[in-house]
C-alpha cells in the first residue's frame, strides 16, 4: 500500500501510493490531494488553494487579496488592499474600486464609472460622456 507517515522538523507527510492520497504539511502548508480526482486543498503562509484538475476551481487568498476563478468561465474575484475587481474572460467585466475610483467597464462597451475627490466622470470609450 506504500503507506508513508513521517515528520521532519516541522513537516508531516502521509500518503499511499495506490491512491495517491497526499496528506502533509510545511512550516506553514496543507497539502491534500489525490491524484485521480486531482483535487487540492492546501494553504501557505496566508494563502488558501482549492482546486480540482476537471473544473479548476481556485479559491485562495493572499495577505490582502481573494481570488475566486475557474478555468471554464475565468470567472476572477478577488480584493487588494483598496481594489475590488470582478471579472470574466469571455465578457471581461471588470468592476473595481481603488481608494477614490470606482471603475466598471467591459472591453466591449469600455464603460468607465469613477470619482475623484470632487469629481464624477461617467464615459464610454465610443461617446466620451463626462
Amino acid at each position: 500500500t506504500r503507506l508513508h507517515l513521517y515528520t521532519s522538523t516541522t513537516r508531516l507527510h502521509l500518503y499511499t501510493s495506490t491512491t495517491r492520497l497526499h496528506l502533509y504539511t510545511s512550516t506553514t502548508r496543507l497539502h491534500l490531494y489525490a491524484s485521480t480526482t486531482r483535487l487540492h486543498l492546501y494553504t501557505s503562509t496566508t494563502r488558501l488553494h482549492l482546486y480540482t484538475s476537471t473544473t479548476r476551481l481556485h479559491l485562495y487568498a493572499s495577505t490582502t487579496r481573494l481570488h475566486l476563478y475557474a478555468s471554464t468561465t475565468r470567472l476572477h474575484l478577488y480584493a487588494s488592499t483598496t481594489r475590488l475587481h470582478l471579472y470574466a474572460s469571455t465578457t471581461r467585466l471588470h468592476l473595481y474600486a481603488s481608494t477614490t475610483h470606482l471603475h466598471l467597464y467591459t472591453s466591449t462597451t469600455r464603460l468607465h464609472l469613477y470619482t475623484s475627490t470632487t469629481r464624477l466622470h461617467l464615459y464610454t470609450s465610443t461617446t466620451r460622456l463626462h
